[in-house]
């Protein structure tokens, strides 16, 4: 398992929380150290303690793990998704296009 990219999604969502690591470890009822050791993925939490992570960041497993999932298109698409939903109806169409272009060469 990839500890570094867990970690490293577990910063990414902090900091887009604007949680300082002190703030975050307080919340979740860790040290500050330990975090850290996650973040740098020196150390992977027990389950509890990474529900905790998620659930004082509102963040999602899938997100945190979807670089690591086998099933982690299914995250992508629907980012992908949700994109694609602000879109107005042209750009939806244009990209709707440029991703039919690009899969017919992958193939």
């Amino acid at each position: 398992m990839d500890y570094k990219t867990i970690g490293s999604k577990i910063k990414e969502c902090r900091k887009a929380c604007n949680l300082s690591q002190t703030d975050l470890a307080d919340k979740v009822g860790i040290s500050p150290r330990y975090l850290s050791d996650i973040e740098r993925g020196e150390k992977m939490p027990k389950l509890a303690t990474f529900i905790n992570i998620l659930n004082a960041m509102d963040a999602s497993a899938d997100y945190i793990l979807a670089d690591i999932l086998n099933s982690a298109y299914k995250v992508r698409a629907t980012e992908l998704e949700k994109s694609l939903e602000e879109l107005d109806i042209d750009d939806k169409n244009m990209a709707l296009s440029l991703l039919k272009t690009i899969t017919k060469h992958i193939v």
